[in-house]
């Protein structure tokens, strides 16, 4: 599967080292691109047979399709012994032998495709709730996780959703068969109760 990475065309730090302006200019760059993105994954999806293009229209039941049509699509690659060093490196000992065992990571254009789809999980909530919802970032306190990332913002209680990491987790799930065809339009609906 060739899918072209979203890569901006400047350099990019690590979130959490990113100063106001830089975040903001990242910011701009990636909502940006939100349009180039979805397009690019409807068409891929068409032109594997996912199904007729207009399948993919934003609503509530085009996750189902389109996570269904994703998960045989998802690819692993073997961590290499510098990665699995590095995680062991850095967890207590008893999840040691887990990592261990755990070998696999997500290929690049699986990773790649993944985050499109969040894109896409992201835009569906947005023309769904477009009153409440919308693209930001938050810059303090940087001790935040998301600090400087993209992210939805609306929510209730100040929280906000990166898209990208939950659907990178629910991924991950489908690697380990830990996952429905319904999975991402479950977490939609986990995420309606916060609007």
């Amino acid at each position: 599967m060739d899918y072209p990475l979203m890569d901006p065309p400047f350099e990019v730090k690590p979130f959490g080292k990113m100063s106001a302006k830089e975040a903001k200019k990242h910011f701009e760059w990636y909502v940006s691109e939100v349009p180039n993105r979805i397009n690019l994954l409807i068409d891929l999806f068409g032109a594997t047979g996912g199904g007729e293009k207009k399948y993919l229209d934003l609503s509530p039941k085009s996750l189902i399709i389109l996570w269904e049509w994703f998960l045989p699509n998802i690819k692993t690659t073997l961590k290499t012994k510098e990665e699995i060093d590095d995680q062991l490196q850095n967890i207590p000992d008893w999840l040691k032998d887990e990592v261990r065992r755990n070998n696999k990571r997500l290929s690049v254009a699986s990773t790649t495709l993944a985050m499109d789809i969040a894109i896409y999980f992201a835009e569906t909530l947005i023309k769904h709730f477009e009153k409440n919802l919308k693209w930001g970032y938050i810059t303090k306190p940087k001790s935040l996780e998301y600090v400087n990332s993209p992210v939805l913002v609306g929510f209730k209680s100040d929280m906000e959703l990166n898209p990208r990491t939950v659907v990178y987790n629910l991924t991950l799930d489908a690697i380990d068969g830990n996952t429905s065809k319904e999975a991402l339009y479950q977490l939609f609906k986990v995420w309606l109760e916060y609007i």
